[in-house]
């Protein structure tokens, strides 16, 4: 992995020492394995923040976590991420979607890096309903999103910096979706070019 963003490492830090980390006594994420991001081993440190570090290779990607508490009292969990692209394309937006089989909330989103990007709208969580991971359906969820965007883009192999908190009641298990969006004109050039090959497979089967 590359050399993290420092800014991301300073709001982690400062959001650790404002919450309080009581409840918490377990924490853990990886990758579902299927290549759209691929995360390094994690060890939690304690405390109720967790750093989480990917390098995206194409979209959806999915995080998975599993949170253990020592109450049913409702932690708040911050996550700062730091998302390397490594896909073919810029990325002019981004979208995150967040799901588990309880009520939650989200708050205190942030975007730290790429100077110029922001976030458009945090949509609280709805459900029960069905969550979709790489086509296979997982009913009775809770969904909510998170949707950022900025110029200049983020370039390949540059890394976007987000956080935001979760609250929750006792332990949990939930799922980060991240969708990295290209510039219109990249993505008109992937649409034709999967037309074309298509059409070039279509014929050769012929």
């Amino acid at each position: 992995m590359r050399t993290r963003s420092i800014i991301l490492a300073g709001v982690t830090l400062f959001l650790t020492n404002l919450a309080s980390n009581a409840n918490i006594t377990s924490l853990s994420y990886w990758d579902d394995g299927d290549g759209g991001i691929v995360c390094p081993q994690y060890t939690w440190p304690g405390g109720d923040t967790v750093s989480i570090y990917g390098d995206q290779y194409f979209a959806p990607g999915h995080i998975l976590f599993d949170v253990t508490t020592d109450s049913s009292g409702d932690p708040t969990l911050m996550l700062g991420n730091a998302i390397d692209n490594d896909t073919s394309f810029a990325w002019t937006s981004y979208e995150v979607d967040i799901w588990m089989s309880k009520t939650f909330t989200i708050s205190a989103a942030n975007v730290s890096g790429p100077a110029g990007w922001g976030v458009d709208s945090t949509v609280q969580p709805t459900g029960p309903q069905t969550a979709y991971q790489d086509g296979n359906p997982i009913p009775n969820q809770y969904i909510g999103h998170l949707y950022f965007s900025g110029t200049p883009a983020v370039a390949i192999s540059d890394e976007l910096d987000f956080s935001y908190d979760i609250t929750f009641t006792g332990s949990a298990t939930f799922t980060e979706q991240l969708i990295p969006i290209p510039e219109p004109g990249t993505l008109s050039l992937v649409l034709c070019g999967a037309l074309l090959l298509g059409g070039w497979t279509a014929g050769k089967r012929r």
